[in-house]
């Protein structure tokens, strides 16, 4: 079976990363500046642990001509490939409310769409994407797994990223970039600032703000403060996002699709309002807007009050427990299993 893996960045990656633990492939970069990035990026952010190794190959996405298997996206451009000879699949890397980059009706030129649920469909109805229904592959979320079946090493992670006193709550923030009017540069101070005292803060930007990482810490370093940890999103090893979901007790995001995907936690999410039009218009029962708590950089002061009370009280566990029935397929554990069974069957 060949099956190849092709995205604009590296952290793309961590979408079809649970599919390529199981089967292997190779990475593509789409050019020789990205083909040195991703390898990096791979070799040290993998976490191989068998004997394959890792194969990266520089294919150019709008030729793949010479290609022949079966390739996975995550992002959305343009694969010209030999149909006779090459399936191509997209996988997307979000499940939010933010709208898909680029071309949206690039999307209609995929063979075929990996699903992970409701709201994915309702994201491409939004955008008057219609695609057959036999080209829909329902999997759900392949990034679900691990979590589900407790693979994930608590202890370890929290040993890793250097926290002190484990007994504090850990709470995480995962904000969204400038698409999407993410909250990182306007929440940052506050957050750390009234956290500090009574809970644990891993502060995760989205990859595109990641070139903030070293000021992030030296700043934290000059303020002295002890209880302000950093997740990489390049790292795809050692700072999973499932890694940041497994060690934390409540996520604080805007509109990254963290606020969906972390539900499969079923642990407290506090969401910071922030201006932005540009989103998709989602129906009420696969919308998190009114199912939690709301935070804003002007209201500093209320923060710790609504983090305290959402860990205290849990009062929306059961919207929780029903948005995610809601907006993703067969949350149990085997998603990987029907993609990898599916890749299988249609390789040439």
């Amino acid at each position: 079976m060949t099956v190849y893996y092709i995205a604009n960045q590296a952290y793309q990656f961590s979408y079809v990363k649970p599919i390529y633990h199981k089967i292997g492939g190779t990475f593509l970069a789409t050019s020789w500046t990205k083909l040195i990035k991703i390898r990096w990026r791979l070799r040290h952010g993998l976490g191989l642990n068998d004997s394959r190794g890792l194969k990266i190959a520089r294919g150019n996405n709008h030729d793949l001509t010479e290609f022949e298997g079966v390739v996975l996206s995550p992002s959305n451009f343009h694969i010209n490939g030999t149909k006779s000879k090459l399936t191509t699949i997209f996988v997307g890397h979000g499940s939010g409310d933010k709208k898909y980059g680029g071309n949206a009706g690039i999307l209609k030129t995929y063979d075929y769409h990996f699903i992970s649920g409701p709201k994915h469909l309702a994201k491409l109805a939004d955008v008057n994407i219609g695609i057959p229904e036999d080209r829909l592959i329902k999997i759900g979320n392949p990034r679900f797994d691990a979590y589900l079946a407790g693979k994930i090493d608590r202890a370890a992670y929290l040993q890793r990223l250097g926290v002190r006193e484990k007994e504090r709550p850990m709470v995480l923030y995962a904000p969204t970039w400038r698409w999407g009017n993410g909250s990182l540069r306007s929440m940052i101070v506050p957050l750390a600032r009234e956290l500090r005292h009574s809970f644990n803060l891993i502060i995760r930007p989205h990859h595109f703000d990641i070139q903030l990482l070293p000021w992030f810490r030296l700043w934290a370093k000059l303020k002295g403060l002890r209880h302000v940890y950093f997740s990489n999103p390049d790292n795809l090893a050692f700072h999973d996002t499932m890694h940041d979901f497994a060690v934390s007790d409540l996520l604080i995001s805007d509109t990254s699709s963290v606020l969906y995907e972390y539900l499969i936690t079923g642990k407290p999410i506090v969401q910071v309002q922030t201006e932005n039009e540009d989103l998709h218009h989602m129906p009420d029962h696969l919308s998190i807007n009114g199912k939690v708590d709301t935070i804003r950089a002007d209201d500093t002061a209320s923060i710790a009050g609504v983090v305290a009370r959402n860990l205290s009280d849990q009062p929306y566990r059961d919207e929780y427990r029903q948005l995610l029935q809601e907006c993703f397929y067969l949350s149990d554990g085997r998603a990987t299993d029907r993609a990898v069974e599916f890749i299988r069957s249609v390789d040439h």
